[in-house]
């Protein structure tokens, strides 16, 4: 669920987007795969910038949100935005990836 803070970065955005003719797209800033894998992306943190956990402060992540969601979980977080869904949708279609 968004924050109103996040809502209104979101709205700016979308403005910033109408206003410039840039396609707004929905992303999550991932840096995991699952919400499981923070501990994980908190050390990798603190390893590029030569710290303990001890000593990370704000190095580390607040929560687990920043992992790759469902499309209908990124359908609710950007409820509203369909067109900023279909343009990230196309960026995926284009950049085809397999292990």
């Amino acid at each position: 669920m968004l924050t109103g803070v996040d809502q209104e970065r979101i709205e700016n955005l979308s403005d910033l987007a109408a206003a410039t003719a840039i396609p707004l797209i929905a992303t999550n800033d991932v840096i995991m795969h699952s919400a499981r894998r923070r501990a994980l992306a908190d050390v990798l943190s603190c390893v590029r910038e030569k710290t303990t956990i001890d000593n990370a402060g704000l190095l580390t992540q607040r929560n687990g949100e920043r992992h790759l969601k469902a499309p209908a979980a990124m359908a609710a977080l950007f409820k509203g935005l369909k067109g900023a869904l279909a343009a990230s949708l196309e960026i995926v279609e284009a950049c085809p990836f397999s292990l």
